[in-house]
């Protein structure tokens, strides 16, 4: 099949490299060799250090560990970047009476020209662990903490347009973000899928 002529070189080596590897096995050094032919870079703050770990027991594709000024996770490279935001349920509450989720995202939005498909927020843990107290936090009834957690989430789809994936824990968050990575090229296409409506 020939791929659209709108595919920039760097996304059709990627795609590429994506249907050869369901045929054949590849080595690390070759799977570095078509990242890099691709364009295609994946960069982690060194502050996530969990996360680091996790992706380097999961991750079947090279990444870059720096100090990122804005998000937690950056796939791809300008001006196609993937910016992702990591909170654990805690954080995300907390995160809502400090203003950080605001400066965050903010961020993250100026960073894409606005464009709110390319920043999202993985929401990681279960709303259980509201259960433990934490500074700042004991004043706050577990079922307020509960309701703001689900409100701001519904937030950030609804009203902000703002992608949010839940997690149950580093290993799923990790496995987002290698999906995410795979699934680059087709997400780079820049053009929602019509759905047709149903024929009776």
């Amino acid at each position: 099949t020939t791929l659209p002529s709108k595919w920039s070189k760097n996304m059709r080596a990627w795609a590429h490299y994506l249907s050869r590897k369901t045929e054949l096995p590849e080595s690390v050094e070759e799977q570095m060799t078509a990242l890099d032919a691709a364009g295609i870079l994946v960069r982690v703050d060194s502050r996530e250090k969990k996360l680091i770990e996790c992706l380097r027991d999961s991750m079947e594709i090279p990444f870059s560990v720096e100090t990122l000024r804005v998000g937690d996770v950056i796939i791809g490279r300008k001006p196609f970047e993937i910016f992702i935001e990591r909170k654990a349920v805690p954080d995300l509450v907390q995160s809502m009476f400090d203003t950080r989720l605001f400066n965050q995202l903010g961020n993250q939005l100026n960073q894409t020209e606005y464009n709110r498909l390319n920043s999202l927020v993985i929401v990681e843990g279960n709303l259980s662990q509201l259960h433990v107290p934490r500074p700042n936090m004991q004043r706050l009834p577990y079922e307020a903490q509960r309701r703001l957690a689900l409100a701001t989430m519904v937030r950030l789809c609804l009203r902000d347009q703002i992608p949010v994936f839940r997690t149950q824990d580093l290993a799923g968050t990790a496995e987002i973000v290698c999906t995410i990575v795979q699934e680059y090229p087709k997400l780079m296409q820049m053009r929602p899928l019509q759905y047709s409506t149903r024929k009776e």
